[in-house]
Order: C-alpha cells, then structure tokens, then sequence
C-alpha cells in the first residue's frame, strides 16, 4: 500500500489487519492437556468403580429366579382334584399361590410332598393325612410359602372331595372353577 494511503501514525511497513502479538518463547498453555488429564482419570475412576462394585455384588449376595409360572383357569368335578407338580432337587424354593373361585364355591388347597400325596390320593384306604401346609374350605387363597432346603418333589392340590380324615375340609357342592395363579422361585448364590 503506497504511504499516502495508509492511516496516520501508521507503522512501515503496514499490514492489515494487523499480526498477532508475538508468544514469548518457551511458554505452553497447559489448560489442554490438563483437561484431557483429568477427562481420562475420570474415565478410568468410572470403569475401576463399575468393576469393583461388580465384584463386591456378586460376593456379597444373591437373589431369586422364577423357575415355573402357572396361570390358568382349573376346572375340578365333584369328588375331583388337580395336582401342580412343584418340582424337586432345588436349594430353597418359595412359592406365590393365588387362587380364586370364579363360582363362589369353596375347595381345598394342600402343598404335599410326594409321599404325602400318595397316601392320600394313590392310596386312599389309608387312614392317615397329612399335609406341608393346609388351606380347608375356602373360596381363596393368597399366601407366600417357602420349601425348605430338600431333595423332596413337593405338589400343591386344589381338592373337591369330601375326605372323611378331615372334619374342616370342604364338602363338594358341585364342579369347582378357580383362578389359579402360581410363581414359584429358586434361590440363587452367585
């Protein structure tokens, strides 16, 4: 640019727009590599935190898992009974029953182990009965019941007989519709 176009107290030569200031030498700006620094200690902080709590939770506890879901509407006729095998060589089971009459009648519930049941309806000329747990003459039943630690092969009974061994049992007054409704969960060590 010729001088006489140049703006008063312009400097020679002249450029424009005008170049950075000078860096002064051997200076760095550190505000870079530090964040990176401290992005990836973060990163690593965070992965060494998930493995380790990953580890202590698989150490220190265990939980549940559901082994047989059972939903359906059970039909039983007078004198009649429906057996829902619950299984056997588990750890510990617990099982969620929810039954309802959809008729209003009243029925029985057992949870038997396998030798119980057999004496009551394999063999019924015995005069023995015996049950795990016993639910007489209702119209519903909502219960939590847990199996101990055993190689036994457990069933749970809704039952439409009159069984004269029981005074409380319900007696028949015709076919029994119910909701039965079952969960039945094994516990689980990690």
């Amino acid at each position: 640019m010729p001088r006489h176009q140049m703006p008063p107290g312009a400097p020679w030569p002249y450029q424009y727009p005008p170049p950075p200031p000078p860096q002064p030498q051997g200076k760095t700006f550190l505000g870079v590599p530090l964040l990176t620094a401290i992005i990836l200690l973060l990163i690593v902080g965070l992965i060494a935190f998930a493995i380790i709590a990953f580890l202590l939770g698989g150490l220190t506890g265990g939980g549940e898992d559901l082994v047989q879901s059972y939903d359906e509407e059970v039909v039983v006729g007078v004198g009649g009974h429906f057996r829902l095998d619950l299984g056997a060589g588990f750890v510990s089971r617990r099982i969620e029953v929810d039954i309802n009459s959809t008729d209003g009648r009243r029925f029985d519930v057992y949870l038997m182990d396998e030798d119980q049941y057999e004496l009551v309806y394999g063999n019924q000329s015995t005069n023995a009965f015996s049950a795990v747990r016993r639910f007489e003459n209702v119209s519903a039943v909502m219960t939590n019941l847990t199996l101990p630690d055993t190689d036994r092969s457990y069933v749970l009974v809704v039952d439409n007989t009159d069984n004269p061994l029981l005074a409380t049992d319900a007696a028949p007054t015709g076919t029994v519709t119910v909701e039965l409704h079952v969960r039945v969960y094994e516990t689980v060590d990690f």
